[in-house]
């Protein structure tokens, strides 16, 4: 019994032996330090760390800024493309809406449906800007920063060669996560209208009504970002 027992502990050495060197081969053949250990960085670090790889390379994170970033932005931010007209009569019916759900048309409701309407319009227009110039400013950063940490200079050739291969799945990605986030949106509105509704059956006066929509809207703003 004895003997037995001696041959399964040395079997058991070996075998784990065995896996200790396999890992330590794969783990220099790819270059993967195993005594490596992950820490978390300060700000102080993290700001250290951002200006690095912004110096390495400043020309090509400038011409992206310049191209790409910059068109987008004044674009959405001047509302050039938003028609008022539009975004009065959406803010009309989103009125006529929160009054037919018992909700008192003061100027916290008013105001409200106002910039919802705008931000609805403003992304509907500016969304084949999103999806073009926006989209591609990412991935040219995700690709320079890549550059930065491999000590290579921004390369415009192999950009659109990479580039060419995949662009369709960054835009299906970018397609599925707006479907996800205005899923999530109209899932909020149709929780809150249903709410005030239910309370208007109850014959809660439009002031009170107020209050379950807060609610709603405090709730929705601490849990979404838990779906993210």
């Amino acid at each position: 019994m004895e003997i037995s027992r001696d041959r399964i502990s040395l079997e058991s050495w070996s075998i784990e032996g065995s896996e200790e060197k396999l890992y330590r081969s794969i783990s220099s053949d790819f270059g993967i330090n195993s005594d490596h250990q992950f820490r978390s960085m300060s700000a102080l670090e993290i700001l250290r760390e951002t200006i690095k790889i912004l110096r390495y390379n400043s020309a090509a994170f400038m011409a992206i800024a310049t191209l790409l970033i910059s068109p987008v932005s004044a674009v959405s931010l001047s509302n050039v493309l938003v028609h008022h007209s539009i975004v009065n009569r959406l803010s009309v019916r989103l009125m006529l809406v929160a009054r037919t759900s018992g909700l008192p048309l003061n100027h916290f409701v008013k105001q409200a449906c106002q910039r919802f309407s705008e931000m609805t319009v403003s992304t509907a227009v500016s969304f084949p800007l999103y999806i073009t110039l926006l989209l591609l400013s990412k991935v040219a950063i995700v690709y320079s920063v890549d550059c930065s940490y491999s000590k290579k200079q921004f390369d415009a050739s192999k950009f659109s060669v990479i580039i060419r291969k995949i662009w369709r799945r960054v835009v299906l990605t970018y397609v599925w996560a707006c479907m996800v986030i205005v899923g999530v949106l109209t899932l909020f509105l149709v929780l809150l209208v249903s709410i005030c509704n239910l309370f208007l059956i109850i014959s809660f006066t439009p002031d009170h009504i107020v209050y379950p929509g807060v609610t709603v809207g405090l709730f929705s703003q601490y849990s979404l970002p838990m779906l993210s």
